[in-house]
């Protein structure tokens, strides 16, 4: 639910640095560590891609209060994720399983 406030910013997010670590073998990807960073938000990924669209991957996403000013509805979103804050970050893992060539897939928090 807080996601949905954040989309557009997410949508329209440009990275200062992108780095990692990917094996690709016959339309298969290993993701050893895929990261995008920017001042207010990092994203880290790690996991597979089979057969061109099975996706099995950990994904991290991290961002700082300055990426929360100018959300619509700032306090629920707050209410929403302040048992992921972490020192001055709110650090958010997600597990991310399915076919990402047709949209069908599925995330889970990881505990």
């Amino acid at each position: 639910i807080w996601l949905d406030s954040l989309k557009y910013k997410l949508k329209d997010l440009e990275f200062t640095t992108i780095s990692g670590s990917v094996s690709a073998d016959r339309g298969n990807l290993d993701i050893k560590t895929l990261i995008f960073n920017s001042p207010d938000i990092r994203v880290m990924v790690n996991g597979d891609v089979r057969k061109k669209t099975d996706l099995n991957a950990k994904l991290v996403l991290e961002f700082n209060s300055s990426f929360l000013q100018d959300v619509p509805n700032p306090a629920v979103a707050m209410i929403q994720i302040s048992g992921y804050k972490k020192g001055k970050w709110y650090t958010i893992p997600r597990s991310v399983k399915g076919n990402i060539s047709e949209g069908k897939y599925e995330t889970s928090e990881i505990k």
